[in-house]
């Protein structure tokens, strides 16, 4: 009677709660969701990075690495609706609102919108100075070789920098 009495009661308190928060660690990562096992417990299963599972225009989306430790909401008390809050570790952040995205991942960034992206804005503008003719009063000439390499250098960061 005692136990009967007991899971009555857990019954009505969580058919009260609306989310619950719940840590673990990540097991498994895929494109839009993630698995989570907890010690003790049954693994959480399809735990999403975005709040809505249909495709959404303007979205903040963090992935997090294998293995990091995580706090998931469950909502409406229902642990097959698990959306990720927070991270201990991070693969990618991605953010995207109306044509600007914005996203770091692999140590790099994408900074772009439906008429600019910031690596190739940068990528053209050295290569154009490294291979600029400028009008001088005694004829054509040129950037010198130390100003030249300069460029490249700064060609090889903006690489490094931007997917």
């Amino acid at each position: 009677m005692d136990e009967v009495l007991k899971q009555l009661i857990e019954t009505v308190l969580q058919a009260n709660e609306k989310m619950i928060i719940v840590s673990g660690i990540v097991k498994e990562v895929r494109a839009e969701d993630c698995d989570i096992s907890r010690a003790g417990q049954v693994d959480i299963t399809k735990v999403r990075f975005k709040a809505v599972l249909n495709e959404v225009e303007n979205y903040f989306k963090l992935t997090p690495k294998q293995g990091s430790a995580v706090l998931v909401a469950i909502i409406e008390n229902n642990p097959a609706v698990g959306v990720l809050i927070s991270c201990s570790e991070v693969e990618k952040i991605e953010i995207k609102l109306d044509e600007a995205e914005f996203r770091i991942s692999d140590g790099k960034f994408t900074v772009k919108n439906a008429g600019a992206d910031a690596k190739e804005i940068l990528t053209t503008v050295l290569n154009k100075l490294k291979n600029a003719i400028i009008t001088t009063p005694s004829g054509p000439g040129s950037f010198n070789p130390d100003a030249k390499a300069v460029f490249g250098a700064q060609k090889v960061k903006v690489e490094q920098l931007f997917h």
